[in-house]
């Protein structure tokens, strides 16, 4: 009689173990980027190869690993309504700080307050306030697709909250990452 209930429960057990199994053993990233783009251009192996080549070993586990995130707006009112769902929770979390935006997600970002001034990381002419001209740069040109865009891609920071840093060591180490990140890009594209 209590077969059918033994067998969903072991299943059920299984499924939860195998759950907390998968998500003790993920790694922690040293850097994650936030990609929003409007034009379909998935290149998100490439772009985590990309900034892991600009970060340092920030966890410790003796590798330097990015992780980038695609938020794609797509050719649906649909695609376009998940993918602002998503960019909305990515910003109210605060775990990913860098960005790389497309120019319509600049301006609304831009507009909203959420992209703080980083000019005073290093000096290059690709480097204007809060952001740098990434794709104008050559940052992108080793990832074949981003030339055949349209619209222009810039690397930018999420605005610092000075009094959560005070009481988060983990989120002030964040941001000192992506600031050591800018200025390796910086040194490169001059």
């Amino acid at each position: 009689y209590y077969k059918n209930y033994l067998l969903v429960g072991v299943i059920l057990l299984v499924a939860a173990v195998i759950g907390i199994v998968s998500c003790a053993g993920r790694g922690e990233f040293d850097i994650n980027v936030l990609y929003m783009t409007h034009e379909y251009v998935d290149m998100t192996g490439q772009l985590d190869m990309l900034f892991s080549g600009y970060t340092d070993d920030v966890n410790g586990d003796g590798k330097e690993n990015a992780q980038v995130i695609t938020i794609n707006y797509g050719t649906t009112l649909k695609e376009a309504q998940s993918a602002g769902a998503t960019r909305s929770a990515n910003l109210a979390s605060g775990k990913n700080v860098l960005f790389l935006i497309d120019e319509q997600n600049y301006n609304e970002l831009k507009a909203g307050g959420f992209l703080q001034d980083i000019s005073h990381l290093g000096d290059s002419p690709y480097l204007e306030g809060d952001r740098f001209d990434a794709k104008n740069s050559g940052l992108l040109s080793s990832i074949e697709g981003f030339s055949k865009t349209k619209s222009n891609y810039y690397l930018c920071v999420r605005t610092y909250d000075e009094k959560r840093a005070e009481t988060d060591a983990e989120y002030a180490a964040k941001y000192d990452n992506v600031y050591s990140v800018i200025k390796n890009i910086l040194t490169f594209f001059k």
